[in-house]
């Protein structure tokens, strides 16, 4: 696959996401009971995946368990700040600004720290993104 196809399904992957994010905040509410619930199936479901894809087998390290558990801590947050979004706004505008600085800052952070290169087309398309 290439890697304009691998975007593609990403992003249709992240609105089905959303939608299943809104769907489910519907029905269970936005209490914090309610995320702590879609995270735990969520990542119940994340790791039978993983040992799946893993050849049914399980390896980590002390770097492994401490990353695991820092980004349990942000999609936690993550799944609270959308739920509350959520409850007051609308999934189109929660969305746009949630993939306008998704896409901002991951670019940023690569010219400024990881000496990405910086092309007219790749600032033109931050510019173009920042614009709509």
């Amino acid at each position: 696959m290439n890697s304009y196809a691998l975007i593609l399904l990403a992003d249709v992957l992240l609105t089905a996401d959303f939608a299943l994010q809104k769907q489910y905040q519907r029905k269970a509410g936005v209490s914090a009971r309610a995320g702590l619930i879609f995270n735990g199936l969520l990542g119940l479901f994340a790791a039978v995946i993983f040992f799946i894809i893993n050849g049914f087998q399980i390896h980590f390290s002390l770097y492994s368990l401490i990353m695991a558990a820092a980004m349990s801590v942000l999609c936690m947050l993550y799944v609270f700040v959308g739920f509350r979004i959520l409850k007051d706004g609308n999934m189109a505008l929660y969305t746009l600004f949630l993939m306008t600085g998704g896409m901002t800052i991951p670019y940023l952070w690569g010219t400024l720290f990881l000496n990405e290169e910086i092309t007219v087309l790749r600032t033109l398309g931050l510019v173009l993104i920042n614009d709509c």
